[in-house]
């Protein structure tokens, strides 16, 4: 049961002199985002001019950060930082998102000789700087994520400096906020405030910011394009105390659940929302003029019903639906402690195709949308009736136009396609 979730999560401090501390409260939130256990985050530290990963301590879970000075990143999910010499020194970098033109780049780089090991986009970016023949390490950073299309957000920690980039386009989000004297980056607002971080911004689309010791500079290297963030984040996988794109997440799940209810209506005497929910439940029980019952616990693959549903009709709310196990399960749950009818409702269009940009949401021949229609969806999930808003009214909900979002993987409206169709994308292992 996978679900929607972010190929990987990034959290990185930097002249933070309790770095430690702040990786420790801040990595619950990183690993839930990304929907791993602690042990699948990774750690790359600097120690006075040497740059590299900490193996993982076997008698602990998750990374030992007994050896966090003060600067260091983590990425959850996926590979883990990738630690490279370049001609100025060493460097670790992790990269969440993807490359749409990542087999035409591979190609090209396998011609010249490097030699590859995955799929990873960091690894793109580490060769394709390799390549480069600027002089300065940071005109050699740029000149590969020029060559880079699709979505990312990027972090680099080299010996003296921390070098954090965003795609120009915005799919991929990252923020950052000050801890004493020090920053510390996140993927989102929620994992900034958890490692006990000050929000300040949103790192701009297409921004690069350098850190080195107390100072911090911003550049706009790239051209400018159509800001387009990622729907799914608002719409799924920002934390509920997140802030994304300018807007709070909380207020805009409640806004499009007020919507929901309204469109599609379900005569219930509760509303219990899918673990995660909560938000979006929360306007929809406000919408119907009906009580919110949160009766639904989930963890270790299950869900259970943990409150009194004997007898009632409910209205299950659910962010976004993949594949639809983790929704069928709690409809199961729900009927063995006795509701009389279950009604679905999403706060958004089924994911229909894979994302292009670092989303994971399963393959596409296992997303209920690309298997199912409507009709046999609610069969498969053994709902009494299901519905979901339609483009329009999602995006109007969330106060935004069909180009100002990236909803390809609800829409099939993407805005980077693979550079050459018949190349196979270049995927990032999840």
């Amino acid at each position: 049961m996978r679900g929607l979730r972010p190929a990987c999560a990034l959290l990185g401090v930097h002249g933070v002199l309790d770095a430690a501390r702040t990786l420790g409260e801040g990595l619950p939130s990183v690993v839930e985002r990304a929907g791993v256990g602690l042990e699948g985050a990774s750690l790359a530290v600097r120690s006075g001019a040497e740059v590299g990963v900490v193996p993982a301590d076997p008698r602990r879970t998750g990374p030992d950060l007994r050896a966090v000075a003060d600067t260091a990143l983590v990425r959850a999910g996926g590979e883990g930082p990738i630690v490279y010499h370049d001609r100025t020194g060493p460097l670790a970098i992790v990269v969440d998102g993807r490359a749409t033109n990542g087999g035409v780049l591979r190609n090209a780089l396998v011609a010249r000789g490097a030699v590859l090991r995955g799929g990873d986009i960091a690894e793109l970016i580490v060769h394709l700087a390799a390549q480069s023949e600027q002089r300065t390490l940071m005109n050699r950073l740029l000149d590969a994520l020029q060559r880079i299309e699709g979505g990312f957000a990027l972090v680099v920690l080299t010996s003296t400096l921390m070098i954090v980039a965003r795609d120009p386009r915005g799919i991929r989000p990252l923020c950052i906020g000050r801890r004493g004297g020090g920053r510390v980056v996140a993927s989102d607002a929620g994992t900034l405030r958890a490692s006990g971080a000050v929000y300040e911004r949103e790192i701009d689309p297409g921004e690069v910011v350098v850190l080195e010791g107390v100072g911090i500079e911003s550049l706009k290297p790239f051209g400018r394009q159509p800001v387009r963030p990622c729907i799914a984040e608002w719409a799924g996988i920002g934390s509920a105390d997140a802030t994304l794109f300018g807007a709070e997440v909380v207020a805009l799940r409640e806004r499009l659940g007020l919507a929901v209810a309204a469109q599609f209506p379900a005569r219930c005497d509760a509303v219990v929302p899918m673990p995660g929910s909560e938000a979006l439940a929360a306007g929809f029980a406000a919408g119907s003029h009906c009580r919110l019952l949160p009766a639904l616990v989930a963890g270790a693959g299950q869900v259970r019903c943990s409150g009194a549903v004997h007898g009632l009709r409910v209205a299950l709310v659910v962010n976004v639906l993949t594949q639809g196990e983790r929704t069928r399960r709690a409809v199961g749950a729900l009927r063995g402690a006795g509701a009389s009818e279950v009604h679905v409702r999403l706060g958004a269009m089924p994911m229909a195709t894979p994302c292009l940009y670092g989303v994971s949401c399963g393959p596409e021949e296992e997303l209920l949308a690309h298997r199912f229609e409507i009709a046999r969806m609610r069969a498969w999930l053994d709902a009494d009736s299901l519905a979901h808003p339609e483009r329009a009214a999602v995006l109007g909900a969330l106060g935004r136009l069909a180009g100002e979002c990236c909803d390809g993987c609800f829409s099939g409206d993407y805005p980077v396609v693979p550079l050459d169709p018949q190349v196979p994308l270049f995927t990032q292992t999840a």
